[in-house]
């Protein structure tokens, strides 16, 4: 067998599975509430920025040198505290190029945060016993009528 070859699959492998590579990654596309298709994708790379006022959001530098922000959800619902220089792994949607709202983060200590369910539900709307409504009332809801567009955290189509 070629021994090229075998070191550097070897190479690759240590790279991926010590975190050194960190790149964006297509996970295709889902459909928003409204029905726009929005593409899911992986990122890796290293937090450049953490804002602490305003949005839950930071930013992220792949390997490629391309940094996205990153939309963490409801600030202080679920642990989602990382440092400038941990490298993260985040999945989740893609709305505007290199803005990304988070369903899942992968902190650099290996620990994981839903913070949204696979079907895009924030984890924040709440399950509770109703059968429909908004999901923002403390868990009166299911969450069914919650949408949001950005990632930000809050309800985009609340009525006033």
């Amino acid at each position: 067998m070629n021994k090229t070859l075998i070191v550097g699959t070897a190479v690759a492998v240590t790279l991926l599975s010590t975190g050194v590579v960190f790149a964006k990654t297509s996970l295709g596309t889902v459909k928003t509430p409204s029905g726009a298709e929005v593409a899911k994708v992986g990122l890796s790379g290293t937090v450049e920025s953490v804002s602490t006022t305003g949005k839950n959001q930071i930013q992220v530098k792949d390997a490629d040198g391309k940094s996205y922000t990153v939309n963490l959800g409801k600030r202080g619902y679920v642990d989602t505290t990382v440092k400038t220089g941990d490298n993260v792994k985040v999945e989740g949607l893609e709305h505007t190029a290199g803005t990304v709202s988070a369903w899942n983060l992968t902190k650099a200590d290996g620990s994981q945060v839903t913070i949204r369910t696979a079907a895009g539900k924030p984890a924040w709307a709440g399950n509770g016993g109703g059968n429909g409504g908004s999901g923002m009332h403390n868990g009166s809801g299911n969450g069914t009528g919650f949408v949001d567009a950005n990632g930000d955290g809050n309800c985009d189509n609340a009525t006033k």
